[in-house]
């Protein structure tokens, strides 16, 4: 057990590098090249959720003004500094299976209206970042079902899905195989193929920073852990993406968006998500 000096500095050094990481991709700079010209864009930040809201709120407030905040939401624990959604924490039997349904879809789903889809592709460059620490049971991530359920994939922050008609993007916690405890960046535009990246292993214990960038510039997708570019996705050209179904008109946070089953829901804490385009 740590003394109590030990601990605020722990908790100061925490905030600290919190700080650091609210303030990488704050902007972004991009070079197009106009009829042999060179003309440099500012990217916007369009979304800045800091997540430091205290104990016992129910709404994410955005930095950016006039900015989304998020309808009020259950669930989702707040302590001034960071979110701790319960995603599958709920749904595991004592031999640490994924088992049964969750009681409720709201719980744990924080969802924030963007009916002009400023939180989305569209047909530019884009980029999401954030800091999160999975939740983990005896140091992994819980067993997948019996075949009940769906393989599990626990949806992290997710526009639309893949029945929408204008496209989708999300970043997932993969479950299973290969490539159990990474993050998958995947963005799908109408009529083209979908576009994926995965991040390193982040199962670990340790809080990560993760950020996603679609470049129409570079035409590539690229996806960074802490920093360190760890996984590309090149193309030659791609489609604009909007969502606009019944789930594709705001941002969910926490999990799939209407979904009951325990594989499509994030357990553990985020502190902050930034949307740039």
């Amino acid at each position: 057990m740590r003394d109590n000096g030990e601990g605020v500095q722990l908790q100061t050094r925490f905030r600290q590098s919190k700080r650091r990481q609210r303030q990488v991709g704050a902007v972004v700079i991009a070079a197009v090249s106009v009829f042999g010209s060179a003309r440099v864009a500012l990217a916007a930040t369009v979304g800045s959720w800091q997540m430091n809201e205290p104990s016992g709120s129910t709404q994410m407030l955005d930095s950016v003004v006039p900015g989304h905040q998020s309808l009020p939401f259950i669930g989702v624990v707040t302590n001034g500094s960071t979110y701790t959604f319960p995603g599958w924490t709920n749904n595991i039997d004592a031999t640490g299976r994924l088992v049964g349904v969750l009681a409720d879809p709201a719980i744990g789903e924080i969802r924030v209206p963007d009916p002009s889809g400023s939180l989305s592709p569209g047909g530019g460059s884009f980029s999401v970042a954030l800091r999160l620490q999975p939740t983990l049971t005896s140091g992994a991530l819980p067993i997948p079902g019996d075949g009940s359920l769906a393989i599990p994939s626990y949806n992290i922050l997710q526009r639309g899905r893949a029945t929408d008609a204008g496209g989708f993007y999300k970043l997932e916690l993969i479950g299973y195989g290969t490539k159990l405890g990474k993050v998958h960046c995947g963005m799908k535009a109408p009529g083209f193929n979908s576009l994926d990246v995965y991040s390193a292993r982040i199962i670990d214990g340790n809080a990560h920073t993760i950020e996603c960038s679609l470049d129409r510039l570079a035409r590539v997708l690229k996806i960074t852990t802490d920093g360190v570019v760890s996984g590309t996705k090149s193309f030659s050209s791609y489609g604009t993406i909007l969502p606009r179904d019944q789930y594709g008109t705001y941002l969910t946070v926490g999990k799939k968006p209407g979904s009951t089953d325990p594989g499509d829901a994030f357990a553990g804490s985020i502190d902050y998500v930034t949307i740039n385009r």
